[in-house]
């Protein structure tokens, strides 16, 4: 069972495939899967400013307004960005429906 391991180590890290390979699961691992969270939330404050008209807040990191402060706004978005793989929208106030 050792001799595959350490052929499969070997060949990604022998081959120009291997090493490729290595670094595009890097590179989407620390910074497509962040991006792809962000847009998520994004997804769903864009929901609420849009069906109720309340502020929503974007969270990439953790969900502590004392650790995690307000980096910027977009509208009625607020972006409390920390480098993450896991994120949450939180909205304040009453999700009233406008679309009745």
């Amino acid at each position: 069972m050792r001799s595959y391991v350490k052929e499969f180590a070997f060949f990604c890290c022998s081959t120009k495939e291997g090493v490729m390979g290595i670094l595009l699961f890097a590179i989407s691992y620390i910074l497509i899967i962040p991006m792809c969270v962000l847009l998520h939330e994004v997804g769903h404050g864009l929901g609420v400013v849009l069906s109720s008209g309340a502020r929503a807040s974007i969270y990439l990191g953790k969900f502590n307004e004392k650790e995690n402060k307000k980096n910027f706004h977009i509208g009625r978005l607020d972006f409390h960005i920390q480098w993450s793989y896991f994120g949450c929208c939180y909205s304040e106030g009453d999700l009233k429906c406008l679309l009745k």
